[in-house]
């Protein structure tokens, strides 16, 4: 028996035999749906690894909200995915992976920043990471001019953008190493420094708000111009980021034309652009063409499904609102067919059609 020996403190004794029957834990659970944004397996040799959530907000942050879905085809819109999801973790859920499952036609918005028609090599671009409606927002540029000094100067990196002058006399220069060269011509000879010194020199820098159609925005200030600068906004607003928060969390990415320059590219940013209340240049460039898609099928699913094959830590996995999209007896044959795949050790969770009796959801 125990003996107490102080309050709240006990020793108890422990019997070291091993347990006949062990206990496994059957909390981690996996969700398949549609959801607003997020990545997903595209086709099956793609590799697509869910990341764990914790918390409702975990899900908002990677696949959008719980507002309602725009599927064509007059399928039903209901978010039954981030329901799902969010009463899982109401209900005391605390760790839930999810593979979004993407329908036939589904689309990434885009919105240009070079005029139309022109050539690859030289255009430039916002565009959608994942298809869907929510990437029909709008990304808002902002230039960032900061006065500087000679000792500034010479400690900015190689890559970064300097106008000098006032009113209608400006010329932009580009950082080349150690050495100030003309932006129209960054092979010319290089500048002098005092003399770009002594005409009120200012650093330009990019400052990025992207902005989805649920109004959700994300940030991006002390970007650069040119490729050789450490944050030049191809790296950071990348199609493919190389961290993983970033591949998760970031909505919008911009394509620019190997052959576009850093004064190129700041003269298609800021075209047309209008002076804010703080007399910075700023342009709303709005995206459009994303498209949620029809209403997912049996192949879509197990696409998704096959993402899940994996992790091995998954006790339980679902398909929550499957049965509104039809084809509901190849989905949960699906279901079935993963819990009971070799090493599995899954419990499928199955959708069923409304106002089934039992007799008829055993058939």
């Amino acid at each position: 028996m125990p003996e107490y020996l102080a309050p709240g403190v006990y020793v108890e004794e422990t019997s070291f035999r091993a347990k006949s029957i062990e206990g496994v834990g059957t909390s981690t659970t996996a969700f398949v749906g549609p959801a607003r944004k997020g990545p997903f397996r595209a086709t099956t040799d793609a590799q697509e690894v869910p990341e764990m959530l914790t918390s409702f907000g975990d899900f908002e942050r990677i696949y959008g909200g719980i507002s309602d879905l725009s599927l064509s085809g007059g399928s039903p819109g209901t978010n039954y995915l981030a329901h799902a999801v969010r009463a899982f973790f109401n209900e005391g859920g605390s760790r839930l992976y999810v593979s979004r499952v993407v329908g036939a036609g589904a689309a990434a918005a885009s919105g240009a920043i070079t005029p139309a028609g022109t050539a690859a090599a030289e255009a430039a671009a916002f565009v959608a990471r994942f298809p869907g409606s929510l990437g029909n927002g709008l990304v808002v540029v902002r230039e960032v001019l900061t006065p500087v000094a000679a000792t500034a100067m010479v400690n900015a990196p190689t890559g970064t953008l300097l106008v000098t002058g006032a009113g209608g006399t400006t010329a932009y220069h580009l950082k080349v190493g150690n050495d100030w060269r003309p932006a129209t011509d960054p092979t010319a000879a290089a500048e002098v420094a005092a003399t770009l010194a002594a005409d009120t020199p200012r650093i330009v820098s990019l400052l990025v708000v992207a902005i989805d159609a649920d109004g959700e925005d994300l940030s991006f200030e002390g970007l650069g111009f040119d490729r050789s600068h450490p944050a030049w906004v191809g790296h950071f607003m990348s199609a493919t980021p190389a961290r993983r928060a970033d591949h998760l969390q970031n909505m919008f990415a911009i394509t620019v034309g190997g052959n576009v320059s850093a004064l190129e590219l700041h003269t298609a940013l800021f075209a047309g652009a209008a002076t804010n209340a703080a007399g910075q240049l700023e342009r709303g460039i709005p995206l459009a063409g994303g498209l949620d898609g029809a209403a997912p099928v049996a192949a879509n699913y197990s696409l998704a499904l096959g993402e899940l094959s994996g992790l091995e830590d998954i006790s339980i996995v679902a398909a929550p609102g499957s049965s509104a999209f039809g084809e509901t007896q190849e989905i949960n044959n699906l279901l079935i067919a993963h819990a009971e795949s070799r090493r599995a050790y899954r419990i499928a969770v199955l959708d069923l059609p409304r106002d089934q009796t039992p007799g008829q959801a055993r058939t």
